[in-house]
């Protein structure tokens, strides 16, 4: 069953219009057309290391250091959000936490295959999901943004082997079959904690596709490298990563892919967050 973020993304407007930090590392042809035709949601500015990249038609900040001035600009209130874009990622976010004192939370992925399934997929950083807490973080972080949309999650927990092959080798020495073991059992653990939250969840063992096709609309692979090789092929194959919320900011955070082309999807779920704390505000 796909879930239906994304449709019910494409109704969201702020008015009036938001200001948008962008962070581009260097002109790209196809980004800037991508983004001039966002600029009906959006006034966008592009934070940018050296003025020779001037885009025209875009209001343009220049710093030697990007990451360090887009993060500025977010808390500073120079702009209601930002989508980190081309420029790097950890720099970006250990500047705003620098500033802040606030600490990151799980990144969730959106993505959509190239068949038209969509999926939420974290841990997706290659330093993230490491334990089997961080993992459990990432299926929490997922679980509720799917419900803020109205969506309700089902999550699958990847493990390395199968349970008639743990069954087989869970005893063996060997260190490769240790850790393949672990695997299985973190994920047991996960599904536990998950169910007693009220979360609907399975150990989907090695088997992530045929999981999606079930109805499984919430993965965590074993580890952030292998989610970040997942989004990377899913990508390279046709299909699109479609949001990345960054969880834990109290301020309006997007965050990408690098090798991506198309911004418009980021932008609206940046806009339910802007949306959302907006109407907070008024209320």
């Amino acid at each position: 069953a796909s879930i239906s973020i994304s449709e019910a993304l494409q109704s969201i407007r702020v008015t009036p219009k938001p200001k948008v930090g962008f962070g581009l590392a260097e002109y790209d042809p196809e980004i800037v057309d991508d983004l001039l035709a966002c600029t009906d949601l959006a006034d966008l500015v592009l934070v940018m290391p050296t003025i020779e990249n001037r885009v025209p038609d875009f209001d343009c900040v220049f710093s030697e250091d990007p990451c360090k001035k887009l993060a500025e600009m977010l808390v500073g209130g120079v702009v209601d959000g930002v989508i980190r874009g081309t420029i790097d990622d950890q720099r970006t976010v250990d500047a705003y936490v620098k500033l802040t004192g606030e600490t990151p939370g799980p990144e969730v992925s959106l993505l959509r295959m190239p068949n038209g399934e969509e999926f939420l997929l974290s841990p997706v950083s290659n330093v993230d999901g490491w334990s089997k807490e961080s993992r459990l973080d990432s299926a929490i972080s997922m679980a509720d943004f799917a419900r803020s949309f109205g969506v309700k999650p089902f999550c699958g927990i990847s493990s390395g082997m199968r349970s008639e092959t743990y069954g087989r080798r869970k005893n063996r020495p060997e260190a490769h079959h240790q850790s393949l073991s672990r695997t299985f059992e973190d994920a047991n653990w996960i599904v536990d904690q998950l169910q007693s939250r009220s979360i609907p969840a399975k150990n989907i063992e090695v088997d992530i596709n045929t999981a999606i096709i079930g109805g499984v609309n919430v993965v965590v692979p074993v580890n952030g490298m292998v989610g970040n090789q997942i989004a990377r092929i899913i990508l390279q194959c046709g299909g699109d990563i479609l949001a990345v919320p960054r969880t834990g900011f109290s301020r309006p955070y997007e965050d990408n892919s690098r090798s991506e082309k198309k911004f418009r999807n980021h932008l609206l779920r940046l806009l339910s967050e802007i949306k959302g704390k907006s109407d907070k505000q008024i209320s």
